[in-house]
């Protein structure tokens, strides 16, 4: 059955790329360039290796058990997508058929897509927000797969429970000298996208989208949903941190108390 849509002949279009050079040309000639810079060498910091792996490399997914039975996908495409994607079927359109234009994401039919090794489907959905853009997310628990990541992202990248205590006393013990404490929230675009998937995480990380046109929504970048995106994620935000704490504990005054603090801990 031919597909439809601005979306539909989009994934017409991937799947003869697909189809003529099989997986690996295909991704050589669908991404874009990473968001991470191509100089590291230059970075002193401990996390520049995986910085440099990720940049490289992609963020790996490695599943135990590796291989999902034939029946089990099945039944996955089945399944299908989550009732709020059917819902929001216009939005995920419109919002899937933008990402691909930024080269986070690729569409390819469902045919096509079974042809590629270590394919799996999880069921996408659409999160509604107060005053905001819903949100596209996939639930990677409800397919297992979650469950299945080796863990392989650095969690001391992750930080846990108790900020707003450690904001208040930030603020309680800031230097007066300087004038009332000014704070300031910085919201990344688009942040998990900025960091690219291996090769072989790609197919695991498949989604059904919603309608008759059976479309299969593959990710180049981090997606919402997967278990080690936050970590990896954060392997980058947090260097960042410490890059801004060391260049602003080197350009404050000595005899500054918050500079001392810095120069003691870099976090």
């Amino acid at each position: 059955m031919p597909v439809t849509g601005d979306l539909g002949k989009l994934a017409t279009n991937f799947g003869r790329l697909l189809r003529t050079f099989g997986w690996p040309g295909f991704l050589q000639r669908v991404r874009a360039r990473p968001c991470i810079h191509p100089s590291l060498h230059s970075l002193h910091h401990p996390a520049r290796p995986i910085l440099e792996f990720l940049r490289d490399k992609g963020a790996p997914l490695v599943l135990q058990p590796p291989d999902l039975d034939p029946s089990t996908l099945r039944q996955h495409i089945l399944r299908g997508p989550h009732a709020s994607a059917r819902t929001y079927a216009g939005f995920l359109e419109q919002d899937m058929l933008d990402m691909i234009t930024q080269g986070y994401w690729v569409v390819v039919p469902l045919d096509d897509a079974l042809a590629i090794p270590g394919l799996r489907v999880s069921p996408i959905g659409v999160v509604p927000q107060r005053d905001r853009r819903p949100r596209i997310i996939v639930d990677y628990r409800f397919t297992g797969l979650n469950q299945a990541t080796v863990r392989l992202a650095p969690p001391d990248a992750m930080q846990f429970g108790r900020a707003l205590d450690r904001i208040l006393f930030r603020v309680w013990t800031a230097d007066p000298t300087y004038g009332p404490v000014y704070m300031f929230k910085l919201d990344l675009s688009d942040g998990f996208y900025r960091v690219p998937l291996s090769s072989a995480a790609i197919p695991a990380l498949g989604v059904l989208l919603p309608g008759p046109d059976q479309l299969v929504a593959l990710p180049l970048v981090l997606p919402m949903g997967w278990s080690e995106s936050p970590p990896f994620f954060c392997a980058l935000t947090e260097t960042i941190v410490d890059i801004a704490n060391q260049l602003f504990a080197f350009w404050a005054p000595p005899s500054s108390p918050c500079c001392r603090r810095l120069r003691r801990s870099p976090a």
